[in-house]
């Protein structure tokens, strides 16, 4: 079975470990599965999202055995159990001494590459790349390009226009096939569809892109469009009774952590937007 191989970006900078993590535990469900964080100043967030505490196999690790040309092995990996193993940045990682500092540039070019060829050899069924928002960081610019697919997390409406204007920046200057792309929107899609519809500066809208719901199946295979047909009819990559999420994007009000008068939180209230996720 050929590698399948997905990159999670969100170029609004919103956290994409829970959602990362959540599809790799379904993935993991069909075959074997390999999630790897790629962080541009070692700020960790994966092993947060799936309590992972590792010192010795993490990525910085295994960027400085690439540097140093050492093979990879499956021992260098942190298996969550035989079909899914997690390669996150070190919770103990120091972002004003990152190791992406610490390595050449030769090496983030080719980790990505590097790491597709070890899940080949290790016989896994789907790569992930979580990716920081950054394309100035050379290991997510070329995630991207090798990725099969290339999922963008919406949080709200009004990020969908920067969002599509970086996807047809990525499909006009690098001649990425618009059908890598799928943007997966929290609440309703029927607004970025209408958004995505839109003419853009070559005059023609973004057909061929999936846009879809939280909740829906990243990769069904009977997707028709963007028409709301098809991908109506998709189910949940991960089963429950109640609806789950794929990400966490509510933050806690501060009226729900501190006993102070109203009035006293209004100021921590107009704060938050500036300190995103």
């Amino acid at each position: 079975m050929a590698l399948k191989t997905t990159a999670i970006w969100a170029c609004t900078g919103m956290d994409t470990a829970e959602l990362s993590y959540r599809l790799a535990k379904a993935e993991s469900e069909k075959g074997k599965t390999l999630v790897v964080e790629l962080p541009c100043l070692g700020i960790p967030r994966l092993g947060f999202a799936a309590n992972v505490i590792d010192r010795i196999r993490n990525v910085e690790a295994v960027l400085m055995k690439t540097e140093q040309k050492i093979p990879l092995h499956w021992e260098m990996i942190h298996s969550l159990n035989d079909q899914l193993g997690i390669l996150t940045a070190s919770v103990f990682a120091t972002p004003d001494s990152p190791m992406v500092s610490k390595v050449s540039l030769s090496t983030l070019i080719g980790f990505v590459q590097c790491i597709k060829d070890f899940a080949e050899k290790e016989k896994c069924r789907h790569l992930i790349f979580d990716c920081q928002g950054q394309l100035t960081s050379p290991m997510t610019f070329f995630a991207l390009k090798a990725a099969d697919s290339v999922v963008i997390p919406i949080g709200k409406p009004a990020d969908a226009a920067y969002v599509l204007a970086n996807v047809r920046r990525l499909v006009g200057t690098f001649q990425y096939p618009i059908e890598k792309f799928v943007l997966l929107v929290e609440g309703d899609a029927r607004a970025v569809r209408g958004i995505a519809s839109i003419k853009g500066e070559e005059g023609k809208p973004m057909d061929g892109m999936k846009i879809l719901s939280c909740g829906q199946d990243l990769f069904d295979p009977s997707f028709q469009g963007n028409d709301g047909g098809a991908s109506q009819r998709t189910e949940m990559i991960e089963s429950s009774m109640e609806k789950q999420r794929f990400w966490k994007l509510e933050r806690i009000r501060p009226r729900q952590i501190c006993n102070a008068p109203v009035p006293q939180c209004e100021a921590s209230e107009k704060l938050q937007p500036l300190y995103p996720l």
